[in-house]
């Protein structure tokens, strides 16, 4: 029947929703509805996701996938950007700042991509020369959900 395997499972605390990702590519977004969990939406590219990671405030999804490929989404599925990184290398994860600004790229061959909300390229840093870079992880203060309008994704009021 299938021959896909769950290989990547990462929990949205702030929406309660549950993003799984096989083998074959397929990213499931799961939700609790009426007591069961029910397939909310679907992302299929047909290529391999290497990493895929909530932002901090949980209304974004960073998705890298195994062709240099990457993308920033909404909560609700909705596309904000996504790139083509023309590397030498695979990109092995991908985590966003404690801000959720911007999002940082690590490679097979140990180098570091910045990236900004909107998709622009900061930065560029080779770490090491041949040593993958397997995991990223920030030590932050706890993020604290805050009641309010809702604003576009990197976009700050002023007076804030």
């Amino acid at each position: 029947m299938f021959d896909q395997q769950v290989i990547l499972v990462k929990w949205n605390e702030p929406y309660q929703k549950l993003a799984s990702c096989d083998s074959s590519g397929i990213i499931f977004v799961w939700i609790k509805y009426e007591g069961r969990w029910s397939i909310e939406l679907i992302n299929d590219r047909n290529t391999p996701v290497t990493h895929f990671s909530w932002s901090h405030d949980g209304r974004m999804a960073l998705i890298c996938y195994q062709d240099g490929f990457v993308l920033v989404g909404s909560v609700a599925g909705q596309r904000y950007w996504s790139s083509m990184l023309n590397l030498e290398s695979t990109i092995t994860c991908g985590i966003w700042t404690p801000d959720d600004q911007q999002v940082y790229f690590g490679t097979t061959q140990g180098q570091v991509i910045v990236m900004d909300v909107h998709g622009a390229m900061v930065s560029q840093v080779q770490l090491s020369n041949d040593v993958p870079i397997t995991s990223m992880a920030w030590s932050c203060e706890k993020f604290k959900m805050e009641e309010g309008e809702e604003a576009e994704p990197g976009v700050t009021n002023a007076g804030e």
